[in-house]
């Protein structure tokens, strides 16, 4: 604390306290800066826990809203039809956290697939996939499984636009469908 400063808050307390000694102040002052300083950090604590309280707030909205890819019946019968002959047939599904309506989308998919037979080998919630859309990834495009082109007549088939991507680490067989915020 700058001299100006000190000046100031002694000529403000002899003003109530006019006997006042060097000593006294000192401790006077102390206190005073302990008392800022605990003010500013229930100040910081109560903003800390009103943004906490809305960030909780949003989430629970969020949760509120219907989905914006919602598979109809129509369509999710459709998917069946293609994919019902391949029964048995694996394929795994991977979805961004904290996206409902990515969660809510992979859901239904989940369930077509599942009435068509398809084993789902995992639902996997993914905290740092950087994924957009929806992509089916193999470890190789250019030699995908065949059940793969069955899985993009049933995304089309949903309305559904989509990309194929290769992923290194992948098994030669496996197949993946990655959901992420549109």
């Amino acid at each position: 604390m700058g001299l100006l400063a000190r000046g100031l808050i002694r000529k403000f307390l002899q003003k109530f306290l006019p006997k006042i000694t060097d000593g006294h102040f000192d401790a006077v002052l102390i206190l005073i800066l302990v008392i800022i300083a605990a003010l500013t950090v229930m100040k910081h604590n109560y903003e800390e826990s009103n943004k906490n309280k809305i960030t909780k707030d949003i989430l629970e909205i969020k949760k509120r809203i219907p989905s914006k890819r919602i598979i109809s019946l129509t369509s999710q019968q459709a998917m069946i039809d293609i994919l019902k002959p391949f029964s048995g047939s694996i394929v795994a599904i991977r979805v961004v956290t904290g996206d409902v309506d990515s969660r809510d989308l992979a859901e239904q998919l989940k369930k077509v697939f599942e009435i068509s037979g398809w084993e789902i080998p995992y639902f996997a919630l993914v905290a740092n996939g950087n994924y957009r859309k929806v992509f089916i990834r193999v470890k190789d495009s250019t030699h995908a499984p065949s059940r793969t082109l069955e899985i993009q007549k049933a995304l089309q088939k949903a309305g559904f636009g989509y990309e194929v991507s290769s992923a290194s680490g992948l098994n030669p067989n496996e197949v993946q469908i990655c959901i992420g915020p549109e």
